[in-house]
């Protein structure tokens, strides 16, 4: 159980930032029986959901028979809470009303087996550094990165004209670059699988009819065979999560792919979830984010 509550709550360590400076440091990673609901307000009644950042000073109520795992970004502990209890978060800390004193352990570890220490800010990296490049400088264009073969389409509004949009899809830069100029109809053009080959990287344009200045930009990067081969080796250890452990298994997939920058696959997971967790809105913030990234590209 605590593996799976560790997987859980690293995953999301992007969204925390955003609660945090809002004034909500405690998420709730797991639950037993009924879980756990607002007691007064006007959220009373309101039953948390997994995944959510809890409201402070306001009281919550565990019923007897159930229990709530809520991991306290501030203080680095996870904390299990057995009802019949009531408690609320105040000033950043998890503060018990009523009920037993709850269970605590240290988020300062990977939960490997081997009892190593290692930094909060290391977990989500899960040996994929590699992927990422220090942040662009503003006005820089950033990359998405992309599977080998991938299905990529470009995508643009359409700008109610009949004649045709130019796309100018260019491979590598400077004297070294390649340009493809392709004129289509439709607000949408795909890439040949064939030419997402590993390692190579491409940006591209799109003109409407008679205009000088782009209509929509970006840029492509396909991870190279190293890259490709530690994005493998990370998933086949989330496959090791038992086949029930649905939502640890997404989660920890969310995280990979942001680490890596493979920012398509993260929106489509993160989708799910949002729909799952409706009320949750830091997944919601988390999808919105990684749709920003993705902004002219979709699958096919």
């Amino acid at each position: 159980m605590i593996k799976k509550i560790l997987f859980i709550v690293f995953i999301l360590v992007m969204a925390v930032s955003s609660a945090m400076a809002g004034g909500k440091t405690t998420m709730l990673i797991s639950f037993e029986g009924s879980g756990a609901a607002y007691k007064d307000g006007p959220l009373a009644g309101t039953k948390l959901e997994l995944l959510e950042f809890i409201n402070p000073m306001e009281e919550i109520s565990v019923p007897s028979g159930s229990a709530v795992t809520l991991n306290n970004f501030e203080s680095s502990t996870i904390e299990k809470i057995e009802g019949p209890a009531t408690f609320i978060i105040r000033e950043g800390q998890i503060e018990l009303l009523s009920g037993k004193q709850p269970e605590k352990k240290s988020t300062s570890f990977m939960p490997s087996g081997s009892g190593d220490k290692i930094a909060k800010s290391q977990v989500v990296n899960f040996g994929t550094v590699a992927f990422r490049k220090p942040l662009k400088a503003h006005g820089e264009q950033s990359f998405v990165n992309v599977i080998p073969g991938s299905k990529i389409r470009i995508k643009w509004n359409c700008t109610g004209s009949s004649s045709p949009y130019t796309v100018k899809l260019t491979e590598g830069k400077g004297d070294n670059a390649k340009s493809t100029v392709k004129k289509v109809k439709k607000s949408y053009l795909n890439i040949p699988a064939k030419m997402l080959q590993s390692g190579k990287t491409f940006t591209w344009e799109v003109y409407a009819a008679g205009k000088d200045e782009a209509i929509k930009t970006g840029s492509i990067r396909v991870i190279n065979a190293t890259q490709l081969n530690k994005l493998k080796s990370a998933q086949k250890e989330i496959k090791k999560l038992p086949e029930d452990d649905l939502l640890a298994k997404n989660a920890m997939e969310v995280s990979l792919y942001i680490a890596c920058g493979i920012n398509m696959d993260a929106a489509k997971l993160l989708s799910q979830l949002s729909k799952s967790y409706p009320r949750n809105v830091e997944l919601s913030r988390m999808l919105q984010h990684q749709l920003q990234i993705i902004d002219g590209l979709s699958n096919y």
